[in-house]
């Protein structure tokens, strides 16, 4: 009789967590797609994508549920950011409600570094501070000025990549949204011609594989990693 009723307490907790689960999922918003808008059939809210090099901070609890091609995906809330303005996928996909409204880079004020390994996205080896006066500030935002305004060259696909990380600009005017780039280095000078001239690029660049811009930095990072021992590694 003990073994019964212990039984049927297993069974109810079951079917009310069975429950829990099914209304949990009726609560998403439904999101229909059509071409590159999202639109929320409870609010009507239409989101359009961020380009790649946008991710999300931190990824909160889920909101919404799409088709596409026949699989569910959930988006899900993100820090620092109401569901109505941003949503993010669990591949970090950031998905905006007024896309004109993102500041661009040029006009982040960079508040800290992220250098990350590419295996996973709270693997930081080292975090700068960019803020105004702090030690870290000049290399921050060197970097930062280096992609907004350095001279484009082409990626040197052809030469053999040593280290590469992604680099993570977090802004305090854009609190939930990371801007990500890759820093490769080389295991040798890259050399390109410009102007009719043989020019030594270095062996440390800056790589946007989503708008195409790749622009060669000094050794500063570089130096920087080396000092990093990875056993005491960084994370967000």
């Amino acid at each position: 009789m003990k073994f019964r009723t212990v039984a049927c307490r297993v069974a109810v907790c079951l079917l009310l967590c069975a429950a829990m689960l099914l209304c949990g999922c009726a609560k998403l918003h439904k999101i229909t797609v059509d071409g590159d808008t999202y639109t929320d059939h409870k609010t009507g809210v239409v989101y359009t994508p961020l380009s790649s090099c946008y991710e999300p901070v931190l990824r909160g609890a889920e909101y919404a549920k799409m088709d596409l091609a026949g699989v569910e995906y959930i988006l899900h809330e993100m820090s620092d950011m109401a569901p109505t303005e941003y949503l993010c996928s669990v591949y970090n996909d950031v998905y905006c409600a007024n896309a004109a409204a993102v500041p661009a880079f040029d006009e982040w004020e960079v508040s800290a570094l992220y250098v990350c390994t590419n295996t996973a996205m709270t693997a930081a080896v080292l975090v700068l501070d960019g803020e105004e006066g702090s030690d870290d500030a000049t290399m921050v935002w060197n970097l930062r000025d280096a992609y907004v305004n350095g001279r484009r060259v082409a990626y040197p696909s052809y030469y053999t990549v040593e280290d590469a990380y992604t680099l993570r600009f977090a802004s305090d005017n854009v609190p939930g949204l990371y801007f990500c780039v890759s820093y490769v280095e080389y295991a040798e000078d890259v050399y390109e011609e410009i102007d009719g001239a043989e020019v030594n690029l270095g062996r440390y660049f800056i790589y946007d594989r989503y708008h195409k811009i790749c622009v060669a930095v000094d050794s500063s990072l570089h130096q920087r990693l080396n000092n990093v021992e990875y056993g005491d590694a960084e994370t967000e």
